[in-house]
């Protein structure tokens, strides 16, 4: 987030949006390109030849070829693996140690959308130009949201200067960095001992619940003004992109949690991952595997480690038993008994984000130890 939170991320948006504005329509996409190519490799480095190779989907995309089809998704997934998980697989492989690079888990998930759409025909007679721009566009880059490129691309040919755009844009970038600053970076200085696990076992079952409650506003304060700085980015272009957050601790079950947050992630896997499994078509125990792979999944997405794979899996089993609490068919609970039991649910998960290993069952058990 520090990226866009300085004065080098703001002079450069608005020199992007004053030429934007100035230059022809058709070389609008050469624009946002060219610029991307800037932003990313002047932050990432050499990196930024890694979406150049995978810049290769609008070739292989046009063969619609099964084959080069299935490959590319294997490429891109390994490239992503090998990237971002080598720390796992250093101690088994003996592989080299890279750092990631910047953004790479969001532009092989927006890789992947295009190959796919554009293998089924739902993507036709892309432009070279206009995939470059969709692939390069900065404000969505580094952290999402992940966008679409049938609503993305048709937005930079029609986009016309409005104040609207540009107040819009600004105040949305403003309330992004009110929440990093005075809100996400302020929760953060009571968090950062929970990656401690002597701090752990040392500290009274209270402080620690107050901290992990903290680290809960602090990571949705911290994201969720990323993908504030985002969007009001992307509307400076006249471009809309799409939502992330909707008041996630306001869900009334976690099924509606996960409706409300990381909205692009999630509409991702239900798309590409959930519904080719089958969904929830093929009965109530193949809903309950898809469910626990598709938690699993996103849990390593979010971070290469342990305590992530933990995180998945623990909101896999809640969301596993409210498919059962559905199919059984029990009642809904009012709003003011389950809106808190949800918030409660998702607040002991943070205890597996916020630790290492397995430290999140010592963290949760000892702030259970309050009530019990």
């Amino acid at each position: 987030m520090i990226l866009f939170t300085n004065a080098e991320y703001l002079l450069f948006l608005a020199l992007c949006v004053f030429l934007f504005y100035i230059v022809k329509h058709e070389h609008r996409s050469l624009l946002l390109a060219a610029t991307g190519i800037i932003f990313y490799a002047y932050y990432a480095g050499w990196y930024f030849l890694l979406i150049f190779a995978e810049a290769r989907a609008y070739f292989l995309a046009k063969y619609r070829n099964r084959y080069l089809f299935v490959s590319s998704i294997i490429i891109s997934i390994s490239i992503l693996v090998y990237f971002k998980y080598n720390n796992l697989l250093l101690g088994r492989f003996h592989f080299p140690s890279y750092t990631v690079p910047l953004g790479i888990s969001f532009f092989t998930f927006e890789f992947i959308h295009y190959l796919v759409d554009a293998y089924h025909g739902k993507i036709e007679n892309p432009a070279l130009k206009d995939h470059l721009a969709f692939i390069f566009f900065f404000p969505t880059m580094l952290a999402g949201p992940i966008k679409r490129y049938q609503e993305f691309v048709p937005q930079i040919l029609n986009s016309v200067f409005h104040w609207d755009n540009i107040s819009s844009g600004i105040l949305r970038i403003i309330i992004g960095f009110f929440k990093k600053i005075a809100l996400a970076d302020t929760f953060a200085m009571f968090t950062e001992n929970l990656l401690n696990h002597k701090f752990i076992l040392s500290t009274e079952p209270i402080d620690l619940a107050l901290r992990l409650l903290a680290f809960g506003f602090q990571i949705y304060f911290d994201f969720s003004a990323y993908s504030d700085v985002a969007l009001g980015s992307a509307r400076l272009f006249g471009i809309i992109i799409p939502e992330n957050f909707n008041w996630p601790y306001l869900a009334r079950n976690i099924a509606d949690f996960w409706r409300r947050w990381h909205i692009s992630l999630m509409s991702w896997f239900r798309d590409y991952l959930y519904k080719p499994l089958g969904g929830s078509r093929e009965g109530i125990y193949i809903t309950i595997f898809n469910v626990l792979i598709i938690m699993h999944i996103s849990g390593l997405w979010h971070g290469a480690g342990l305590n992530f794979l933990l995180w998945g899996a623990y909101h896999g089993v809640f969301l596993a038993g409210y498919q059962i609490y559905k199919k059984i068919g029990l009642p809904t609970w009012p709003r003011l008994i389950s809106t808190p039991i949800t918030f409660l649910i998702v607040t002991l998960g943070w205890a597996f984000f916020s630790t290492r290993g397995t430290d999140g069952f010592i963290l949760i058990k000892k702030i259970l130890s309050i009530f019990f």
